[in-house]
């Protein structure tokens, strides 16, 4: 209904991401919380805050990653 490329289907992608890292599901996480900042930042532009906090999403992901 909405497309692919939809911010509300960014923002979505970007709420199961977060649920599972949560879970500690980092690598089915991180997929996801790509592909939302690639549409974010297509549609709504690098400086908006909800791309911004999917960056800090991803960001947070991938320091747990790495502990």
């Amino acid at each position: 209904l909405l497309g692919e490329s939809h911010p509300a289907v960014a923002t979505s992608l970007n709420n199961l991401a977060v649920l599972y890292a949560h879970q500690g599901l980092y690598q089915q996480a991180e997929p996801l919380l790509l592909k939302a900042l690639e549409i974010m930042s297509l549609r709504l532009g690098t400086e908006h805050p909800d791309t911004r906090s999917t960056q800090q999403s991803l960001d947070i992901l991938r320091g747990w990653m790495n502990d």
